[in-house]
């Protein structure tokens, strides 16, 4: 699951109050040059801004200098400089720029200990922060973090499973996103707390079941996965509403894990599955020629050596089934490239189109394999 979201909520400070909104920023005492305060609104209500619409990169450089500002309007030990320095490191993890958002950050947390002392619930967002953009390069340090914010969270509120679920998720995404295989208890945790606390037919129940299923795959443990997925798909199926994008992610990917173990029927299953979400979408068609599932042609040998480069358009029927039908090269360059371009696609899977409610063959589709050798 992607979590762009709670940086924005960070930077936009409601419920979780991490960054002064323009009301809580108090006024200048009188010796301060007004000059001074009008700019550090100014630089903060740009970062704001720009975070509010997920432009991370661009908030950067505004953030930086309210916090610059903000230490002198309010002093370097005022809550709202704690908040400014938290808010400046968590818009440098958003942008990828994970070196320098831990040195921020590291400031983040020691400016939040003085505060309010090492086992605070306000400690919670700068370590889960601090966290995250140590997962890319020292997840040890990482699950130190993690651990000692979910740690906090417990003893603050012993009784708040979801709370505790929501920090372990966080942890987790964080840590499969830098392909860390810590991030394998947090997942776990999460999904048994969801499940417990929530029950196997909540939406949030399918989406650590998601969760959990991509880390297994990351793992190599691909059966598994499907298990996973295939709850995941099921808990979402039967929501009141039922997410029709969410459900079409969960079956392309399990087209993909299914093809992968030679579990080719269960793979029309899936495949079916999205033909018929994307008939009850008008907005579908683009995505009707986007195959579910790709096996890459092998770069012939002889044409390797010889630096030879090329392509091949094929045209080809979508089945019933989604499996490619009749291809029919109707173009190339380059003749070694033929063969080897026939047999990948063949293997090629794609969504069915389907017609008053049955899955139909869908002809003329055409494609082109390119064969370009790396620099």
């Amino acid at each position: 699951m992607t979590r762009a979201a709670a940086i924005a909520t960070i930077v936009i400070c409601s419920a979780a109050g991490v960054c002064p909104s323009a009301a809580d920023v108090p006024e200048a005492v009188a010796t301060d040059a007004p000059t001074l305060q009008e700019q550090f609104q100014r630089a903060y209500a740009s970062s704001k801004s720009l975070a509010d619409k997920g432009r991370y990169a661009e908030a950067v450089p505004f953030a930086k200098t309210a916090l610059e500002l903000g230490e002198k309007v309010f002093g370097e030990a005022d809550a709202s400089t704690a908040k400014l320095t938290l808010n400046y490191g968590t818009l440098l993890e958003a942008a990828h720029r994970p070196i320098e958002a831990v040195s921020i950050l590291d400031s983040a947390v020691k400016r939040f200990e003085r505060l309010y002392g090492e086992s605070a619930a306000e400690l919670i967002e700068p370590l889960m922060t601090r966290a995250s953009a140590w997962a890319w390069s020292d997840p040890i340090s990482a699950r130190y973090d993690f651990d000692r914010a979910i740690k906090i969270a417990r003893d603050e509120a012993p009784e708040d499973h979801l709370l505790e679920a929501q920090l372990n998720d966080r942890a987790g995404d964080a840590l499969l996103a830098a392909r860390a295989a810590e991030a394998g208890p947090y997942l776990e945790k999460n999904y048994r707390l969801v499940q417990t606390q929530l029950g196997d037919l909540d939406e949030r129940t399918g989406d650590a079941a998601g969760d959990l299923a991509r880390y297994e795959d990351g793992m190599h443990r691909t059966r598994e996965a499907i298990r996973l997925m295939n709850l995941a798909i099921g808990t979402w199926s039967g929501a009141k509403t039922p997410d029709a994008a969410r459900l079409e992610r969960g079956h392309a990917y399990m087209v993909d894990l299914c093809e992968r173990v030679g579990d080719h029927e269960s793979a029309i299953t899936h495949a079916q599955a999205i033909g018929a979400l994307r008939a009850a979408d008008a907005s579908s068609g683009a995505r009707d020629a986007v195959p579910l599932f790709r096996v890459n042609p092998n770069y012939p040998r002889s044409a390797q050596m010889n630096g030879e480069e090329g392509w091949v358009q094929i045209e080809f029927t979508i089945d019933a089934n989604g499996a490619v039908k009749d291809p029919k090269v109707i173009d190339h360059e380059g003749d070694a490239f033929i063969q080897t371009a026939l047999a990948a696609f063949r293997r090629w899977r794609y969504a069915p189109k389907y017609v008053d409610g049955q899955p139909v063959d869908s002809p003329g589709r055409r494609v082109v394999l390119r064969f370009n050798l790396e620099d």
